[in-house]
């Protein structure tokens, strides 16, 4: 398979059946959705639309952190998912409207494990055969001490990595 970007032709293998695509929201990860479901398309592969939720540790039975009730936070995360799959099902109904089969999901994953854990830790767990994710391309000090998501994806996925920048 060919992928022409921007003046340049990548070959990757070809025989993809699963695609993912990490979303936040922003337009970086918006516009990786749409370099996964031309190459989801291309493939006849699936489209996976990710998304993750950083959640207190406590839900997953370690400490409580205190700063609300568990009634309350958990209608807050229900509030987050809500927004979070409506993002999600916009990128669904345009795939579809292209005939991809995709799913959509939002991972909730404790705040002691990185975002970019819970993807690969997904990706292999659904043996994905590619990742997509956007990168909002913070440089110098500020990517040394934030990090950055995609970087982390691609060091330490199982599976080939494009970053959209």
């Amino acid at each position: 398979m060919q992928i022409h970007l921007k003046g340049w032709c990548y070959v990757m293998e070809s025989g993809m059946k699963k695609v993912l695509v990490a979303v936040d929201g922003s337009d970086k990860s918006l516009e990786a959705a749409d370099y996964a479901m031309s190459i989801a398309n291309k493939e006849g592969a699936q489209l996976i639309i990710l998304n993750v939720l950083d959640t207190e540790p406590w839900f997953y039975g370690q400490s409580a952190n205190g700063w609300a009730a568990e009634d309350e936070l958990r209608k807050v995360y229900a509030d987050e998912i809500l927004e979070r799959e409506k993002i999600l099902a916009k990128i669904k109904e345009k795939a579809e409207k292209i005939n991809i089969q995709s799913k959509t999901e939002v991972l909730m994953y404790p705040q002691t494990t990185t975002t970019a854990a819970a993807i690969v830790n997904y990706a292999e767990k659904e043996k994905v055969d590619l990742i997509t994710i956007g990168t909002r391309g913070r440089t110098g000090i500020r990517r040394m001490l934030l990090g950055s998501v995609a970087s982390a994806v691609v060091t330490y996925a199982h599976c080939p990595v494009m970053v959209v920048k």
